[in-house]
């Protein structure tokens, strides 16, 4: 597909958090920044704790601090 067939990325772990569910998002992201890729990712996430601005916090956390580690769109 590459690059250029890539629209945007939906990021989810469902019904875990990001990056505590079955999901290598270090991994993801690494490919993706490798394809050369850029553009919006959507969080797509659940709400474990029942307080949705808290999790979705977390979970944007998650993925900027990936970012900050050099994983990044």
């Amino acid at each position: 597909m590459g690059k250029d067939g890539i629209g945007q990325i939906h990021l989810k772990d469902n019904p875990s958090y990001l990056g505590q569910g079955t999901i290598n998002f270090a991994l993801i992201l690494q490919i993706v920044k490798e394809l050369g890729w850029s553009g919006f990712a959507n969080l797509e996430t659940d709400a474990p704790s029942k307080d949705i601005p808290a999790d979705m916090q977390k979970n944007l956390d998650f993925i900027r601090n990936l970012q900050r580690a050099g994983t990044h769109f």
